[in-house]
């Protein structure tokens, strides 16, 4: 099945499919049984005759003559040809006129064939990519320049320290400081009310909306926090967040899914809590006594003329 934007599972239960589980697994596994019995005459010497086998055996055949790359498989539109096929097709070891290992089950069909030209892969001349490389270079270091720009600002209300190997304070700050520091920094800053991370979104929903709506680590940060800065998904705006306000979820509307995922939440930030408590420089000082020389600057080893 097609994975949604809650979860990454793309297969159902077996009692859910059951009944068209149990009609093409006889088909399958007699594919599976005429693909190893046409490798095992092929290893004899016959010459495989594709075109004939299907015909014979009832099967859709298509002869692609041309060769295509990736992309324009994908525009063919053979309604069987799904990704399974092509990853197939693609695989980094395929073979010239080397019959499939394996049936394909595809989105919409079993597929079975064999690459009859298998091209290389080359880069091309610098001059055909140059004007391409030069906008994807110029899109990736303004994103870098803009995270810098916003992590400086966010980086004014860390509180200073005297130790510079202690793991640095949390981000925060009331509205006006933040919003002193970030017009000063000539930037914008806009406030969004309470937003609820399980309503659907809207067709015309704001990207801040979407940005903040989309990132699980804001549901979990203290009032007035302030995280670290983030590309939104489209790759198009640097957002800096401030956590303004916290408030308890209305349990009425939690659903199984909601709950799973909150324990899943907590769990992992109790693991977290977990190694800091036992395994952080602060904590082993604390209980052991322990002291490394590599948490000294001043005593970092040079390296050798």
């Amino acid at each position: 099945k097609v994975p949604t934007s809650r979860t990454d599972t793309n297969h159902q239960a077996y009692e859910d499919v059951k009944e068209k589980a149990l009609a093409e697994a006889p088909a399958y596994n007699s594919l599976m049984d005429w693909a190893a019995d046409m490798k095992k005459r092929e290893a004899a010497g016959e010459t495989i005759d594709l075109a004939a086998e299907a015909s014979a055996l009832g099967l859709s055949y298509r002869k692609q003559a041309d060769a295509h790359d990736r992309d324009a498989w994908k525009d063919l539109g053979i309604s069987y040809v799904g990704r399974i096929t092509i990853e197939r097709l693609f695989e980094p070891d395929a073979k010239a006129n080397e019959l499939f290992a394996a049936i394909q089950v595809d989105e919409k069909g079993f597929v079975y064939g064999r690459d009859l030209q298998v091209i290389p892969s080359t880069m091309p001349e610098f001059s055909a990519i140059e004007a391409s490389v030069t906008d994807k270079w110029a899109d990736q270091k303004a994103r870098e320049l803009a995270l810098a720009r916003l992590n400086d600002v966010k980086n004014s209300f860390v509180p200073a320290s005297t130790d510079p190997a202690a793991t640095p304070a949390p981000a925060e700050a009331d509205a006006a400081k933040f919003k002193e520091a970030v017009e000063a920094a000539g930037l914008n800053v806009q406030h969004r009310d309470w937003m609820e991370r399980t309503v659907p979104p809207q067709p015309d929903e704001p990207r801040g909306d979407a940005h903040i709506r989309s990132t699980p680590l804001l549901y979990t940060q203290k009032e007035n926090r302030v995280v670290d800065a983030a590309i939104n998904r489209d790759g198009t705006v640097a957002y800096l967040v401030r956590v303004g306000g916290v408030r308890d979820a209305e349990l009425s509307k939690m659903k199984p899914a909601d709950l799973a995922s909150l324990s899943k939440e907590q769990s992992q930030r109790d693991q977290t809590q977990f190694q800091q408590d036992l395994f952080s420089r602060e904590s082993l000082q604390a209980k052991y006594h322990l002291d490394l020389e590599s948490w000294h600057d001043e005593k970092k080893q040079q390296p050798a003329q």
